[in-house]
This record gives structure tokens, sequence and C-alpha cells, in this order.
């Protein structure tokens, strides 16, 4: 093992062991729940990092200026990541190193680039011959997502035709903000469950921080589980360590067939998903008897700029979730909807670029509907991605107020969001087994997750619309915030609807009697 190899687990370990004195957020504490809060450093995890910045230092390789130099301007606008671009812009206008003095040293980044797709193998000849070895290609898009230094980088990019864009390996955070409902009054969800309608035929992934599978409140009905969790070392940016382990949850692991977090213990930030996956099939949840996958695809940043130890999110991990569902969709697993209650940035129409888009587009051409969080940014005319890729199903939050439902002030608001639901007070189970109340789209997002699977498969095809577009023109709610009116979640009318349409109804002037009836979403079948 190497010197910065050594340093590095040394911090590591220091950094374990110092967070694991912290005591995490209770249950009933309505300010820490979920929030993503940095603790300082102690003493000596300070001297730790310092020692690894300086490891890290001495191994980094030379700037190689000419190879910057002979990037051409078509080579330029394919970086589409701002970090790395102006590090390339700031070493390119360094002509003379040797006359104006030190520049900056060679920094790894972490990034995706897109490549033409019958180029593989050449792409992975040319990283491999450039010693690139952090490097993943994902097999249903023509993405790879990479570590490596800036030399390398621009080697990989220079003059190659095959490499489409570089693209940033985004961070998403949870969407929930504090403890906080107004659940049954705004959805009647109780209607469908005294109908029987619970979801047991169904299967709903959540993407998340992971959950207990032992958890009573699932009731057996974690099926499967998966965690991917990346390490980088960006110092002096920042530092992500991997957040997976085993059944036995006393290795630290980067992949591994639990969805149990490493880092479970550090904060309360970490029973987000637990409080999602109940919302929406926990046994006091929408659907009550759907199965779930669970995903972990949360990092520790025990480093993120001046703030320490925050779960979050890399898109090259949430891809890699994406594909192990391809995979189970296309080996016939009934997974009607994938849940994602975390995000970032802000997007003001759909974002056709991300990464993450192709692989979203290929779930629903499957039959599998990506229910996405907007986001708690209090944005108007803007959400985070990925709500913002095309074929999501993108949810905002609503609260009664005087009698009547609003749109949340946190809840992003635009012309991408799709469907409203309750996300202020939402009580659910959190990773220690007991119960806290939280608010969020995060909330608000796992309630039409579960309400898929309440709907998927009882609704006969041939009444021509989609399981998304039935929950929208079911609903006799709705909201407006900034010129956009939204339907709000409702299954008031949903039992009936889907009972009449087991009656041999027909088209009025069809003499075939061939076709199922036409639902007019007022509250009646003609």
């Amino acid at each position: 093992m190497n010197n910065k190899k050594r340093v590095f687990f040394a911090w590591i370990i220091t950094l374990f062991i110092a967070a694991m004195t912290f005591c995490s957020a209770s249950a009933n504490n309505s300010e820490n729940i979920f929030l993503n809060v940095s603790r300082p450093l102690t003493s000596e995890q300070s001297t730790a990092l310092e020692a690894l910045k300086i490891a890290q230092s001495s191994q980094l390789s030379p700037i190689d200026i000419d190879a910057f130099q002979n990037l051409s301007e078509s080579d330029l606008e394919k970086i589409n990541d701002k970090n790395l671009l102006d590090f390339v812009q700031t070493i390119r206008q360094q002509t003379d190193a040797a006359q104006k003095g030190p520049i900056l040293p060679v920094k790894e980044f972490k990034v995706l680039f897109k490549y033409e797709s019958d180029s593989k193998e050449s792409v992975q000849a040319l990283a491999a011959s450039l010693g690139i070895g952090d490097i993943y290609f994902y097999k249903y898009t023509n993405v790879f997502s990479v570590i490596a230094d800036a030399n390398q980088l621009v080697k990989l990019l220079q003059n190659n035709q095959n490499i489409i864009r570089i693209e940033t390996d985004k961070l998403s955070t949870p969407e929930a903000i504090t403890l906080g409902s107004a659940t049954e009054a705004i959805t009647h969800v109780s209607m469908m469950h005294q109908a029987g309608y619970e979801g047991a035929d169904a299967y709903i992934a959540i993407l998340d921080t992971g959950l207990d599978a032992s958890n009573p409140e699932f009731g057996g009905r974690v099926t499967h589980e998966h965690c991917w969790s990346s390490p980088a070392n960006l110092l002096p940016d920042l530092l992500s360590v991997a957040s997976c382990t085993d059944s036995t949850r006393t290795i630290q692991l980067t992949e591994s067939e639990s969805a149990y977090p490493y880092w479970g213990g550090l904060s309360s930030s970490w029973s987000h998903g637990s409080h999602v996956a109940g919302i929406a099939a926990g046994n006091g949840g929408i659907a009550p008897k759907a199965n779930i996958i669970a995903l972990q695809v949360f990092s520790n940043f025990t480093v993120y700029g001046s703030q320490t130890n925050l779960a979050l999110s890399w898109d090259s991990d949430q891809m890699k979730a994406l594909e192990y569902l391809i995979d189970l969709r296309e080996s016939g697993l009934n997974i009607v909807a994938f849940n994602m209650s975390l995000g970032g940035g802000s997007c003001s129409g759909y974002c056709e670029n991300d990464p993450r888009k192709p692989l979203f587009d290929r779930l629903v051409e499957l039959g599998t509907i990506p229910v996405i969080a907007a986001g708690n940014n209090h944005y108007d005319g803007f959400i985070n991605y990925p709500a913002c890729i095309p074929s999501a199903y993108s949810i905002g939050a609503v609260n009664y107020v005087n009698n009547k439902p609003e749109i949340v002030s946190f809840s992003n608001h635009a012309l991408a969001v799709d469907l409203l639901a309750p996300g202020v007070n939402i009580l659910s189970t959190i990773l220690n087994g007991s119960y806290a109340y939280a608010s969020g789209t995060s909330m608000a997002t796992p309630m039409v997750t579960g309400a898929i699977a309440l709907v998927a498969g009882k609704v006969p095809e041939t009444t021509g619309v989609n399981v998304e577009s039935f929950l929208q023109k079911v609903s006799t709610l709705s909201a407006t915030r900034d010129r956009y009116t939204r339907k709000i979640l409702d299954f008031s009318k949903i039992p009936k609807i889907i009972e009449a349409l087991k009656e041999p109804w027909w088209i009025v002037g069809d003499t075939s009697q061939s076709n199922q009836p036409v639902y007019n979403f007022e509250g009646s079948v003609w």
C-alpha cells in the first residue's frame, strides 16, 4: 500500500471513530430530522485531513501544459462541467509556466463522458493507455463515469471524435426539510384500501439512503436490496466515502446486496430512505401490500467544501441503480414505479441532456414510471434535477390551509410539475424502527409512488389512458401558484371508476359492441 493510501485510510478511520461519538438526532427533534447538518471536525480529524492533503499533493502528476494548449475550440465546447472547464481555461492561460512562476497543481475530477455508441472499445483502450483505472461503462446508455486527473481527462478528450460531451457527475441531496397531516383528508386513500386495493401484486423501487429490511413496518415485503456508493478523493474540494455494508453491518463497502446504510448511526439524515419507503408501502402507507425494492445510492461526504458529514448521492451511482432496475424489469418483475425523493440544481424547462434520461426513458418503455421530487428550494419557474427529465413524473407538495389545499411555499413549482400530493407533517418509520413526522417534496413523492402501485393494472388498457394521466384526470382537487394549476392526488372516485370499468358497457353508436367504456373523468361512465 503506497503512502497516499495509508494516509487516506488513516484519515477515514479517524473520521469514523470521531463521527460515531455524535448522537443521532432524536425522532422527536422537530428541527433536525433528515437535515444534512454539517458537523465540525475535531482537532484529530483536522490533523489527519491536512496530512492527507500533503500526501495527495506529493503524489500528483505535473501539469502537461502542451496537452491543455492543444485542445481545440471544438474540444472545449464538449466540456459541460464548469469546474473542469474553469481549471482547463486557467491552465491554458498559463502559456509560459517557467516565466510566470508556479501554476495550479493538477487536480482530480469525477465526471461523466458521453461517447459515440459504436466506439466503446476504442475509448476503453485509450483510457487504459492513459492509466485511467477508476472508470465504469454503463450497459444501457453510451456513458461512462470516471475519476481521473485533469491531464488524463484532457488527453482523453483531445481531438477525439468519439467523445460527444463531458457532463458533471452531479450531487443530489434528500428532498426533506423538517419535522412537521392532512393525507387522508386530501387523498381519501382509505377508500382504496376499503375497496381491497392495497398494491399486493406490484413492486416499487426506492432509490434513497437505504433502509432496514427487518423493520416490522415493511412486513417482510422488501424483496430486493442493493447499494452503490462511490468514494472520491477530490480534495481540497470534497472527500466522499463509501456507505454500503454487508449483512453484518460492520464492513464498509462500495457495493453490496444490503440496503442498510453503513453510516446509519451517524445522523438522522440516513433515515430519509426509511421514511420515504414507509409512506409509499409501509404497513400504514399508501400501498400497504406492495413489494419494495430498496436501493441505497448515497455516500457520506466527510468533506464538502467547508462542511462535513453530509449524505449526498452521485448521478453515477443513481445510474447504476437504474440499470439494475432495467435488468429486473426485463426479467419479468412487475415494477410499476421507482421513487427518487432526491435532487439538486435548478432547471426552468426540461433537461434533455441529463445523463440519466436514457435510463428513465428505457424504464418508461418497460412500463415503470419515474416518480421524482420537484425539490424544496421555494422556486417559482424552476425545479430540481432529475425531476426536469421529460419522462419523469414530477411531484410537488401541498398542505391544508384554512380547510383548503395549497401548494406549500417550499415546494418548487413550474411547468414541468405533473401532480401534487400531501407533503407536510407526514408520519412514517425511521431507521431505528420508531416513527417521526417530516415535511418536503420527499414525502409527497412516495404518496404518488404508492398510488401507482394501487392503480397500475386495475384500469383496463383500452381506456386509452396511462396511470399518470389517469391519476391527474380523476382528481377533483387542484391548486395554483405562479400561473400553473396542477391536480392533487385524490382517490375519492377511483374505486367506483374501476368497478364501473368492469361492467360490459359500450360506446354509444358502436354496433360491434366490442369496445371498452369511455370514462369522462367527471365521475360517470357513458
